[in-house]
């Protein structure tokens, strides 16, 4: 009788434990059943901003912008001191994917005090269960604050200057009879962009756009005051309104002549589908940023969409632009394109066909 007992008393025992065992069994299974699991680490981020050699003031509040990459979790950040070799003073080291990353873009705000020195930089890096990519680093500089308060003031200075020329040159064509339905450089390159969602019908943006007529009755023809016109005072005035014109839009046709120059891949390269493509282009004088775009031909789609990337960010050295992205896509002939922004403007896109593999 007693041993039956305590038999009852064990086996109350080990259904009780069974309780507690089931219900934590359970939640380990859902957790596992819900994270995701990655069998190799993402690849390093593309830092966006600030470029490199940017001049930081001291203390000053500074957004620091990278593009996000799949199969990220969570990414690490820090800044080195080029002076005491530090970087834990500015670490992070979780940073989710769903607090920091917004719209195509990562960013983290600080307000950074370094000492006064070229040669710092920010890193970051991306992170999965598989592992962490390599860092990808900017350089900037680190300047009083008070120089980049002046520096930030003479920019806005110079940026309202050129707004009031341009209204002015604006004013000075209208009355000289110059066409006001001709397209400017910018519109142009707003047309493009606005039409970006089908890449291959996008339009070249030629120099020619900021072409202007001038109709000038011909020689010897009476004008309106009844005066006959003279072959000097026709060249003298196409002189005339063609310089007024040239001045207003020297700037605009300087950065929509000719789109990036594509080193690779080249056009009808091969590229295996999932692997990692180094895209190369050369750079252009006087460009400020980049737009991005990988066009999937069988989906219709842009896969890839990066805009307003800073050169100084994917331009390494003086001559060559780039990045690298996974291409995972359907065995067909796609295509990856580049144009430059200007602070007047954009070039026209410049493309290549690649055939992706298995």
């Amino acid at each position: 009788m007693g041993a039956k007992k305590q038999m009852n008393s064990i086996s109350r025992v080990s259904i009780k434990k069974s309780i507690w065992v089931v219900p934590a069994l359970l939640a380990v299974l859902v957790s596992c059943a819900t994270e995701p699991y990655y069998e190799v680490a993402p690849i390093s981020p593309t830092n966006v901003s600030p470029g490199d050699d940017v001049n930081i003031g001291v203390n000053a509040e500074t957004t620091f912008t990278w593009l996000p990459t799949e199969n990220t979790q969570y990414y690490e950040f820090h800044i080195y001191n080029q002076k005491t070799k530090d970087t834990t003073q500015y670490l992070h080291d979780n940073l989710q994917v769903g607090q920091i990353c917004l719209e195509g873009r990562c960013s983290l705000t600080l307000n950074v005090d370094l000492p006064m020195s070229k040669g710092h930089a920010w890193r970051v890096r991306a992170g999965n269960n598989a592992g962490l990519s390599e860092w990808n680093r900017t350089r900037f500089n680190m300047i009083s604050a008070s120089t980049a308060s002046s520096a930030s003031t003479e920019s806005s200075t110079e940026s309202s200057t050129e707004v009031g020329t341009e209204v002015d040159l604006v004013e000075v064509t209208q009355s000289s009879a110059v066409p006001s339905a001709v397209p400017s450089a910018k519109q142009a390159a707003s047309a493009a962009e606005a039409v970006v969602e089908n890449p291959d019908e996008i339009p070249s943006v030629e120099l020619a756009a900021t072409a202007v007529e001038v109709s000038e009755p011909e020689v010897g023809t009476q004008t309106n005051d009844g005066t006959e016109t003279s072959e000097v005072a026709k060249v003298s005035d196409d002189v005339a309104v063609r310089d007024k014109v040239e001045e207003g839009s020297s700037l605009e046709s300087a950065s929509v002549s000719n789109g990036p120059d594509l080193m690779q891949p080249a056009e009808g390269r091969q590229v295996a589908t999932g692997s990692l493509v180094d895209f190369k282009w050369r750079s252009i004088p006087d460009a400020v940023s980049y737009d991005f775009y990988i066009y999937d031909s069988v989906g219709k789609e842009m896969v890839e969409s990066l805009t307003d990337i800073a050169a100084g960010s994917l331009c390494k050295s003086d001559n060559e632009c780039g990045l690298t992205r996974e291409v995972s896509l359907p065995e067909a002939s796609h295509s990856w394109r580049v144009r430059a922004n200007f602070e007047s403007g954009a070039s026209p896109f410049s493309s290549n066909q690649f055939a992706v593999t298995p």
